[in-house]
């Protein structure tokens, strides 16, 4: 879940937003340099490796045993449906090429198997290092509402500003 800060640089007064936190398809590294943010995706476009029960009230028709591609679906009496999850030797791995399109895409699942730690490294060279020349990095989780300590005023990089919760979440 991210929340939005409203802003003002205690050297230059000047006024900003600052966005923080991830969402339910991407999570945000910021620069450790000049504290800009980018988004990168959660979850990758292959089905989970993960084995998972999902209550019958919770699942859609096409979510059955049965239906094509829920061969691997099992019906519990209680309605409960079991998914096993992949095998890891079946798992498709994705190329540099693939990847990138898939980054350039205008939508993420929200859903999905989780990145190969080698498809986290093509993902971050991919995306490049920040201008500045900083590193992408993960910011720390802050007990409350409050920026975390890698954000910086855009026009003179300080890092003293004044802050308040606009109340505004999203995910």
């Amino acid at each position: 879940m991210g929340q939005l800060f409203h802003c003002q640089c205690s050297n230059c007064n000047h006024r900003f937003d600052i966005r923080q936190g991830d969402g339910f398809s991407f999570y945000a590294l910021y620069c450790d340099g000049c504290g800009q943010s980018i988004s990168l995706p959660r979850h990758a476009p292959r089905p989970n490796r993960a084995s998972i029960i999902i209550p019958r009230p919770f699942l859609r028709n096409s979510d059955m045993p049965g239906q094509p591609g829920r061969e691997n679906a099992v019906l519990y009496d209680d309605g409960s449906v079991f998914f096993s999850g992949i095998e890891n030797e079946n798992i498709q791995r994705f190329t540099h090429e693939e990847i990138k399109a898939f980054l350039e895409g205008k939508r993420w699942p929200r859903g999905g198997d989780q990145w190969d730690d080698d498809e986290i490294e093509l993902i971050k060279t991919i995306q490049g290092d920040c201008s500045c020349g900083g590193n992408w990095v993960e910011p720390e989780r802050n007990e409350g509402f409050k920026p975390h300590s890698l954000h910086r005023c855009p026009q003179c990089r300080s890092k003293e500003y004044a802050y308040q919760d606009s109340g505004i979440v999203s995910d």
